[in-house]
């Protein structure tokens, strides 16, 4: 994320950071292999475990050896939907609507499962282009001259790999975030440096990088979008 000050006018430059456990990552599932010998509903809670932890790869394999027993169980293809948007898999789109069919209106994760099915359509509107970060020590920080008393000392730092967005995120796939999500659109103190009105952005703008959203806002698109903001170390 970027900061630039044009008078009193604030611009956000996002840009999105995937975890490892990220959707270009999913070539990692081949070093995980199902756990052998357990029954189909030990696989969906091992599973359901590794997904609350953040696993989603591995979660998936174990999901997909259950699915063998248990093709229309409702919990497996709600929790397999939720990895494969996660991790931005195709079939994500189909699982779900599996799942609409077989659970009752009234299941208390109707709601995030409809929210879920709107992000799968967003990402194929708006694909977005990894780059690996590998890891590796770098020094960060500056001294004397003209640095700035905050950025002293100059310290060895380790990252560990990631992968970021090669592009800034535009406007345009900003507005399908504040469609599907229902997220207020980006403001401006001075209305006549908006480029949004009435919720929709202005003709031609679409491809430009999105301005006037705050950290807040930079964190919800991200983490509707499955990744996160950059720490100071990766943004460097």
């Amino acid at each position: 994320m970027r900061r630039r000050m044009n008078g009193t006018r604030l611009t956000l430059l996002l840009i999105l950071v995937g975890a490892v456990s990220g959707p270009a990552l999913m070539a990692l599932a081949e070093d995980y292999q199902a756990i052998p010998g357990l029954s189909a509903k030990d696989r969906v809670i091992l599973a359901t475990n590794m997904v609350q932890q953040g696993q989603c790869t591995n979660g998936l394999v174990e999901l997909l050896e259950a699915t063998k027993q248990l093709p229309d169980d409702e919990a497996l293809v709600r929790l397999k939907g939720i990895c494969e948007t996660e991790l931005l898999r195709p079939e994500a789109k189909d699982t779900i609507m599996k799942w609409l069919t077989l659970a009752p209106q009234t299941h208390p994760e109707r709601a995030k499962m409809l929210a879920l099915l709107a992000k799968t359509q967003a990402s194929k509107e708006d694909p977005t282009e990894w780059l690996l970060v590998p890891s590796g020590e770098f020094e960060m920080g500056a001294e004397g001259g003209p640095a700035h008393t905050d950025e002293a000392p100059k310290h060895r730092v380790f990252l560990d790999a990631f992968y970021i967005a090669k592009y800034e995120v535009t406007n345009h796939q900003y507005l399908t975030f504040v469609k599907s999500a229902g997220h207020r659109a980006p403001e401006n103190e001075d209305p006549k440096f908006s480029i949004w009105r009435a919720g929709a952005m202005l003709d031609g703008v679409g491809e430009l990088p999105v301005i006037n959203v705050s950290w807040d806002d930079a964190a919800a698109f991200c983490k509707w979008t499955g990744g996160r903001l950059p720490t100071e170390a990766e943004s460097k």
